[in-house]
């Protein structure tokens, strides 16, 4: 699983966690990093402190549109970690890139920059957007060029891969 959120600490003297603190941190968190106007997060209530456990929590968008949040605990003492993965309403753009940057890898044998706009993007049917695509190339080596391999990589002008959301929430 690919962790684009955060790292809480969340020690309380309870054998459960806080599931409001969890709640309150991911709506902040996701506001700070994404710019994204988070209605609510609900989170279960009866979670047990345990390293290694995972749950989910639901997320609500304004002024509307959910989404869900994977929640891994990473010791027994309150301290999880947390990751939006990509739902038709919110997308994860780090795992989005990752995407791009192994296809275009695989295609074209090297790999890519691929930059979306952010961590995360809040999306509705109809909706498009640009992801810049900057490759790095290194100059051929030549008889006129014998320091071709001393210089650091050329970088190509950026292209870019529009994104379009279908109607059923797919991407294209």
């Amino acid at each position: 699983m690919l962790v684009c959120g955060s790292t809480i600490a969340l020690a309380a003297c309870a054998q459960t966690l806080d599931a409001d603190k969890v709640e309150t941190a991911i709506k902040t968190d996701l506001g700070k990093q994404a710019g994204l106007a988070v209605k609510a997060i609900h989170c279960p209530s009866d979670i047990k402190q345990a390293q290694g456990r995972s749950f989910e929590c639901t997320g609500e968008l304004e002024p509307d549109g959910g989404f869900f949040v994977t929640v891994q605990q990473q010791d027994d003492r309150g301290t999880v970690v947390w990751d939006v993965p990509n739902s038709w309403r919110l997308l994860n753009l780090a795992t989005l890139e990752a995407q791009f940057q192994q296809v275009l890898q695989t295609q074209h044998g090297s790999k890519p920059t691929v930059n979306c706009g952010g961590r995360y993007r809040a999306t509705k049917p109809g909706d498009s957007f640009e992801c810049r695509l900057t490759r790095r190339t290194v100059p051929a080596k030549t008889a006129s060029n014998r320091a071709a391999e001393t210089r650091a990589a050329k970088t190509d002008p950026a292209e870019t891969i529009v994104i379009q959301v279908q109607p059923e929430g797919n991407i294209t």
